[in-house]
C-alpha cells in the first residue's frame, strides 16, 4: 500500500511503473489510483512529483479502515476533478450520497454491498 511506504521508496514505484507501462504502450501515464484507495496528503504530493497529472484514489465512503483520508476543503472544481494544486487534480470514487449517508458505486465495497442485496432478492 503506497500509505505504507517511505517517500523514497514510493517515489521509486511510482516512476518505475510509470516508465515501465510507458514503454510497453508507447503512450504517456498521466494518471495513477492507489491500491484500495490507500491515499494520503503525502502520497499525493509524491504522486504529483512523480509527473503524474491526476490521481483517482479518494474514496469518501468512509466505512472501510484501509481507505486513506484526504481533505479536499478548498480545492477548486474543474467538472468532478478537484484541483489539488494548480497541475495536479483529484478525481474521486463515484459514490451516491443520500442525506449522511454515502453509498460506494463502485470498487469491492459495492460488489459486497450487490451481493447481500441480490441474496435477499
Amino acid at each position: 500500500m503506497p500509505d505504507q511506504l517511505s517517500a523514497d521508496e514510493l517515489k521509486q514505484d511510482l516512476t518505475g511503473s510509470k516508465k515501465l507501462l510507458e514503454d510497453i504502450t508507447g503512450a504517456e501515464v498521466v494518471g495513477y489510483r492507489a491500491p484500495s484507495f490507500a491515499v494520503t496528503e503525502d502520497v499525493l504530493k509524491t504522486i504529483e512529483d512523480c509527473g503524474y497529472l491526476y490521481d483517482s484514489s479518494y474514496n469518501s465512503f468512509g466505512m472501510h479502515g484501509r481507505y486513506g483520508k484526504i481533505s479536499l476543503n478548498g480545492a477548486g472544481r474543474k467538472g468532478i476533478a478537484r484541483m489539488v494544486s494548480e497541475n495536479f487534480f483529484e478525481l474521486p470514487v463515484s459514490n451516491l450520497q443520500l442525506g449522511e449517508w454515502t453509498f460506494p458505486l463502485g470498487g469491492d465495497i459495492f460488489a459486497l454491498f450487490l451481493f447481500r442485496f441480490l441474496s435477499l432478492v
